[in-house]
């Protein structure tokens, strides 16, 4: 068991150090001043857009082939999507959802570095 959890380890570790980002992250924050506590969750995907319905919504597929679907209209949602963001683009998606359960989601596209030898 503790061998596999350090080959585990080892690979994960491996992996960041190697500038492999992952393709989707979910992150919480609270921020406690003296009149209130705030707390928002962050929804970040990378990947390539799948399906685009201007106005409605967008499906990504990251690297691990899994598609996930934005939603990008209702009562209480903001979207902004970069104009050139097309099917086959590769994007970055990320929701962030306040305390009152508003979401705001902002779709950019990404550009991939050429390695140079």
């Amino acid at each position: 068991m503790k061998l596999c959890l350090c080959i585990c380890t080892a690979l994960a570790i491996g992996g960041l150090l190697l500038g492999q980002t992952p393709t989707e992250k979910t992150q919480t924050t609270k921020k406690t001043t003296n009149t209130a506590t705030t707390k928002t969750t962050t929804h970040s995907v990378t990947g390539t857009v799948k399906e685009y319905t201007q106005g409605k919504s967008i499906v990504v597929t990251t690297a691990q082939k899994k598609d996930v679907t934005f939603d990008l209209s209702g009562d209480n949602l903001t979207a902004t999507v970069a104009p050139e963001v097309a099917v086959g683009n590769k994007v970055k998606v990320v929701q962030k959802t306040d305390n009152s359960g508003h979401k705001t989601v902002t779709v950019t596209r990404t550009i991939l570095k050429k390695k140079t030898s």
